[in-house]
C-alpha cells in the first residue's frame, strides 16, 4: 500500500498573538506591496522544485487552511528577528495556537492521548545560514567573520538549533553560507518525504520523542540570579543541525570513495559487521493509530539501523540481530556474549531495555551485557564482581 497523499503548507508566525498563521499562497503571491516580495519569489522556485523532482508532493493552494488530520509538511516563512524572540520558541514547544506540536504538562502525563491526531514536519526558511553557527566544525576565516556577523546583528535565542534538530525540523537558510537556496530546499525537502513514506512520523517513538523534545526546548534556559550568571550563555539542553552532521557525514563518506588508495575505492573494501542486541529489533514498530499499521506493514527497527550503511556500501556481511520474537525464552545477553567469543564486530547497537531474563524473569539491561563481558573477558576483584551483580 502506498504512502498517504502528501501536501506542503505554509504558515507564517505572527508575533503579535504568539501563533502560527496559515499563508494562502494566492494571497501571498499577489499581494507583493507590503513586504512579501521575498516570499513570493522563493516559492515560485519552491513550486518550480517540487513540480521538477517531487512529485509525491502537492503544494496546497487553498484559501483556508487544510486540516491538521490530513498529512502535509508545514513550510514555515520565518522572519529574521523571530530568531531571536524567545516568545517564538516558546509558542514552538506548545503547538503556535494550532496544535503543530504536542505538549503534555506534568499534572496530565497520565492522561491517555488522542489517537487521531497526527504532527507534521517542520520545514523553516528563514534568510541566515544559522547551521554553522556554535558548530564543532573547523572555521574558516571568512565563515568565522560571518558567524559573528549574523549573531551580533541578531542576537539569536540560544536555542535556534532546535529549528534543524532532528525528522521533525529541518532549516533552510534563503542566503546559504556555501551552495544555493534551491539545492539546499531540495535535498531537505527529499529527505522529509522519504521519512514520511517510511512512515516515521506515524510511530509512537517519534511522537513521544518529539514530545519530549518539546518539553526540553520549553524548559532549556537558566534563570537569572544575580549580576554575573549564566542565564544569558548557557542553555540546560544542546541541539543540534541535521544539515551540520550531514556535513560532516558526507566528509568521511569521501574519504571512504575517493581518498583511498588501495586497490578499488574503500567503501567497496569494507565490510561492515554489525550486532543488534535489541529485543525489538526485528518487531514491527507501533503506531499511533492502528490505521498506520496498515499502511507501513514492513517498518523495524533493524532495517532503520541498517540502513545508513548501504549509503558506504551495498554488501553489509554477517548481519546478526537478536530479539525474541520467535524464541521467547532466549537469553539474550548470553547469547550475545556467545557471538562476540567467536566472531569480530564492527558495531554493536545495545538496547538500554532487553525485556525479561529467560530464568529469573527480572528485566534485562543493556548495560548488564558489559557487565557480563568483562567479567568473562577479564578477572575482576571478587568485590567488584559483586558489585556488578
Amino acid at each position: 500500500m502506498s504512502a498517504p497523499k502528501l501536501y506542503l503548507t505554509t504558515y507564517c508566525f505572527d508575533a503579535s498573538q504568539n501563533t502560527f498563521t496559515y499563508v494562502s499562497l494566492s494571497d501571498k503571491q499577489a499581494n507583493t506591496n507590503q513586504g512579501n516580495a521575498v516570499w513570493s519569489h522563493l516559492l515560485h522556485i519552491i513550486e518550480k522544485n517540487i513540480a521538477d523532482n517531487l512529485g509525491q508532493v502537492e503544494l496546497y493552494k487553498g484559501r483556508v487552511a487544510l486540516e491538521m488530520t490530513q498529512p502535509q509538511i508545514i513550510l514555515l516563512l520565518l522572519e529574521s528577528k523571530e530568531l531571536a524572540n524567545p516568545a517564538f520558541f516558546d509558542a514552538l514547544a506548545k503547538g503556535g495556537g494550532v496544535g503543530l506540536r504536542p505538549y503534555v504538562s506534568p499534572s496530565k502525563r497520565y492522561i491517555k492521548r488522542d489517537d487521531d491526531t497526527i504532527y507534521h514536519p517542520i520545514v523553516t526558511l528563514a534568510y541566515p545560514d544559522i547551521t554553522y553557527l556554535h558548530s564543532e566544525e573547523k572555521e574558516s576565516p571568512a565563515q568565522r567573520e560571518w558567524n559573528k556577523l549574523i549573531y551580533t546583528c541578531i542576537e539569536l535565542d540560544k536555542r535556534f538549533k532546535v529549528l534543524d534538530c532532528s525528522i521533525w525540523h529541518r532549516y533552510v537558510p534563503i542566503d546559504p553560507f556555501e551552495g544555493t537556496f534551491t539545492d539546499i530546499f531540495e535535498e531537505v525537502l527529499k529527505d522529509v518525504v522519504s521519512y514520511h513514506n517510511q512512515g516515521l512520523y506515524f510511530t509512537n517513538a517519534s511522537v513521544i520523542s518529539l514530545e519530549f523534545q518539546m518539553r526540553m526546548l520549553l524548559h532549556s534556559y537558566v534563570a537569572k540570579f544575580g549580576d554575573k550568571g549564566h542565564s544569558e550563555v548557557v542553555t540546560p539542553f544542546k541541539f543540534h543541525s541535521e544539515r551540520q552532521m550531514a556535513r560532516s557525514t558526507r566528509q568521511e563518506l569521501l574519504f571512504l570513495r575517493n581518498n583511498w588508495q588501495g586497490a578499488g575505492k574503500l567503501s567497496e573494501v569494507l565490510k561492515w559487521r554489525l550486532l543488534i542486541v535489541d529485543d525489538q529489533a526485528g518487531i514491527p514498530m507501533s503506531f499511533i493509530h492502528s490505521k498506520w499499521e496498515g499502511q507501513f506493514p514492513y517498518l523495524k527497527k533493524s532495517d532503520l539501523i541498517v540502513r545508513p550503511f548501504y549509503q558506504i556500501n551495498n554488501s553489509i556481511s554477517n548481519l546478526e540481530i537478536d530479539y525474541k520474537q520467535y524464541e521467547p525464552n532466549k537469553d539474550i545477553i548470553r547469547d550475545a556474549l556467545i557471538k562476540i567469543s567467536s566472531k569480530t564486530y564492527d558495531i554493536i547497537f545495545l538496547d538500554y531495555l532487553l525485556g525479561e531474563d529467560s530464568e529469573t524473569r527480572d528485566r534485562e539491561y543493556g548495560f548488564e551485557f558489559y557487565l557480563n563481558y568483562w567479567k568473562t573477558i577479564v578477572q575482576l576483584p571478587p568485590f567488584i564482581k559483586r558489585l556488578s551483580w
